[in-house]
């Protein structure tokens, strides 16, 4: 074998190595893109989720339905499933009704994940009011849990 023929055998075993890593390199970028995506809309999701949570509590009010925590657990917050998320969604609460939705209880719920706390609410169907269960009798419970 010449000295051509093992450049040539060279170059080609250069330019499929090199169109091999851009093709490796595309599809990495396609999966990173799609993953992107992905988180975009479920983020629009749990948006348009937390909105219409906020709403049915803002109607709730309004209509004199029904208020504070009772209110709260009725909505299924945990499916926003962020502690962060519950939080602000409660925040727009407050904001959008001028009431306290803990009822002077936010400093029992501090330290607790609400999504542990919401969750639990939904699946003990826990029920708060008069002579019923308490916000610190419930976070103390979930407390428990860990």
């Amino acid at each position: 074998m010449g000295t051509n023929e093992i450049l040539t055998l060279l170059a080609i075993i250069v330019s499929f190595g090199t169109y091999y890593a851009g093709v490796k390199r595309g599809e990495a970028k396609e999966r990173k893109r799609r993953q992107y995506e992905l988180e975009m809309e479920e983020d629009r999701r749990l948006y348009e989720l937390k909105s219409k949570l906020v709403d049915n509590c803002v109607d709730m009010v309004d209509r004199r339905k029904d208020t504070g925590p009772s209110a709260l657990a009725k909505l299924d917050l945990h499916q926003l499933k962020s502690d962060q998320k519950i939080r602000e969604a409660i925040e727009e609460i407050k904001a959008r009704t001028d009431l306290d939705p803990w009822e002077g209880r936010e400093a029992d719920i501090q330290d607790v994940d609400l999504v542990k706390f919401f969750k639990y609410i939904r699946e003990h169907k826990i029920k708060f009011g008069h002579m019923r269960n308490s916000v610190e009798d419930v976070v103390k419970r979930v407390k428990e849990l860990d």
